[in-house]
C-alpha cells in the first residue's frame, strides 16, 4: 500500500521489490511504445495526449495500490510526482472507462500468454488429428461485500461478493480463446453455453464437469467437432436395440428402443485400474444423445481420498448424498 507522509507518498519495501520486479518482467514482453499503442487500439488514449497507456497502467498497477478508494486529487499528484504528467482530477476520471477496462484485459492476457504460452505447448504430432484443443476452465474468489451489487457471490462462507474468471485457451498453440470476468455466482454451464457459436470443425473441446450440457455437445457434433467431458450424475446411459412391431393391415417396422445401462453394474465387473468402454450408447432420458463412454473403475487408495473428501463436503453443505452416489465415486 502506497502511505502517505506529508506531500511524499511510499510504499514499504516488501511491496516496492515485488513491484519492482513485475515491473521488470512486464517490461521484458512490452515496451511503453508497445503499452500505448495497446492503449490507442482499445480506445482509451489519444496519441497527442500528455497521458499515454503507459503511465495509466503505472498509475492503476504500481503507483498506487488503493486506486479504487484513493481521491482523484491524490492520484493526479502521485502521477505528476512519480511521471511528471500534469492531468486534473476531471481528466483522470474520464479515463476510468470501458477503454480502459479493454487495455488492462489485453495487457494481462499479453502478458499471461507470454508466460505460460512457450510452456504449455504440447507436442504437434495432434495437431494431425485437431485443429485446436480448447481448454474452458474458471476459478472464483471472495471480494469484499460492499462489490455484492456488481459481483454477487454464489454463497457459502459468509461472503455476499464474489469473482469468477473464466479462461479458455488452445493446448496446442498455448493462445488463448478468451478471458471474461463476471459475477461469481454465475454458472460455468451458463458460460459454456455463450461459446457455443465459437465451435469449429476438427476441434476438441475439454471441458470440467459444471460446463456439462448435452446441448453444447450436439453442438459440437453437429458442427464436426469434438469433445471430452466427465459424466453428470444422474444422466442417464442408454443402448439402442429394436423390436418388431407386427401390424394387422401392413408390413411388419423395426422399432427402436433404449435400454438403460447402470454404471454399477459395470464397475461390479471391472478391477481396480481397469479401463472399459462403452461404444455407441447414448446419453440423457431426453436427448438421447449418441457418443462414447470410457469407464475407470478407481484403485482403493483413490476412492478411500475421494470418499473423504466427499464426507467433507457433506459436512460443509449440511447433506447427505445417497450410497448409490457414493458407489459411483470409485467410477471415472
Amino acid at each position: 500500500m502506497l502511505m502517505r507522509k506529508g506531500d511524499v507518498f511510499f510504499m514499504n519495501m516488501n511491496q516496492k521489490q515485488e513491484l519492482s520486479l513485475f515491473a521488470e518482467e512486464l517490461y521484458r514482453y512490452m515496451s511503453p511504445a508497445t503499452l500505448n499503442q495497446l492503449a490507442i487500439e482499445a480506445g482509451g488514449m489519444k496519441r497527442k495526449r500528455k497521458c499515454h497507456g503507459h503511465h495509466f497502467l503505472s498509475l492503476c498497477v504500481w503507483l498506487n495500490q488503493q486506486v479504487a478508494t484513493t481521491s482523484l486529487t491524490q492520484l493526479c499528484s502521485q502521477l505528476e510526482t512519480s511521471t511528471g504528467v500534469l492531468l486534473s482530477p476531471e481528466g483522470l476520471n474520464r479515463r476510468f472507462n470501458s477503454a480502459s477496462v479493454a487495455f488492462f484485459r489485453t495487457v494481462f492476457t499479453t502478458l499471461l500468454q507470454a508466460k505460460i504460452g512457450g510452456v504449455s505447448k504440447i507436442s504437434h504430432s495432434l495437431s494431425s488429428y485437431f485443429e485446436r484443443i480448447r481448454i474452458l476452465d474458471s476459478t472464483t474468489f471472495q471480494v469484499p461485500d460492499r462489490f455484492a451489487s456488481t459481483y454477487p457471490g454464489a454463497g457459502g462462507c459468509s461472503h455476499k461478493a464474489g469473482v469468477k474468471i473464466q479462461l479458455e485457451y488452445d493446448l496446442l498453440s498455448g493462445e488463448f480463446s478468451d478471458v471474461k470476468i463476471e459475477p461469481g455466482k454465475r454458472s460455468d454451464q451458463a458460460y459454456g453455453a455463450t461459446r457455443t457459436g465459437m465451435i469449429q470443425k476438427n476441434e476438441l473441446y475439454i471441458r470440467d464437469l459444471g460446463y456439462f450440457r448435452l446441448q453444447d455437445f450436439k453442438s459440437i457434433q453437429d458442427k464436426q467437432g469434438y469433445y471430452l467431458s466427465r459424466l453428470k450424475l444422474p444422466t442417464k446411459i442408454y443402448r439402442k436395440e429394436f423390436e418388431t412391431v407386427v401390424f394387422k393391415t401392413k408390413p411388419s417396422q423395426l422399432k427402436p428402443v433404449y435400454i438403460q445401462i447402470h454404471l454399477e453394474d459395470i464397475m461390479k465387473q471391472l478391477q481396480p485400474g481397469q479401463v472399459y468402454e462403452l461404444h455407441d450408447v447414448y446419453v440423457g432420458s431426453k436427448d438421447k444423445l449418441p457418443t462414447r463412454i470410457v469407464v475407470y473403475r478407481c484403485t482403493e487408495e483413490q476412492k478411500q481420498k475421494r470418499l473423504r473428501d466427499r464426507a467433507i463436503r457433506e459436512k460443509k453443505k449440511g447433506i447427505t448424498y445417497t450410497e448409490r452416489t457414493k458407489l459411483i465415486l470409485a467410477t471415472n
